[in-house]
């Protein structure tokens, strides 16, 4: 039972905001983005063609920070989010300044739902 109130102990002070300090998580994330190869001939009525881009890659790192540990065991903390972006892992030719023409679909299926 010693061995189990030292864990116990242990838990405890481990979730202790002061404890834990800023959290940070940082992690890889990809985009791809489909991109309309002929706008004017969709305006007009065609089929979209559309062609894939990417992966557009960035680094994404969270920081958890005033944590404060509730009565009911949970945390409650606020995250400064911040995306930066890394040329290395992204498709070659890519940028993020990139430009593409994308569809709002809800937009294009509410304007056509009716005809």
């Amino acid at each position: 039972s010693y061995a189990g109130g030292a864990l116990k102990e242990k838990q405890e002070d481990e979730w202790r905001p002061e404890r834990l300090g800023n959290v940070l998580e940082s992690t890889l994330v990809r985009y791809y983005i489909f991109s309309l190869t002929n706008p004017e001939e969709f305006r007009n009525g065609s089929i979209p063609e559309m062609e894939e881009l990417g992966p557009f890659t960035y680094r994404e790192k969270r920081i958890k920070k005033n944590m404060l540990r509730l009565d009911d065991n949970t945390l409650q903390y606020d995250i400064d989010w911040s995306m930066h972006f890394l040329p290395e892992l992204t498709k070659k030719g890519l940028s993020e300044n990139t430009e593409f023409t994308a569809l709002n679909a809800p937009l294009i299926y509410e304007c056509n739902k009716n005809t």
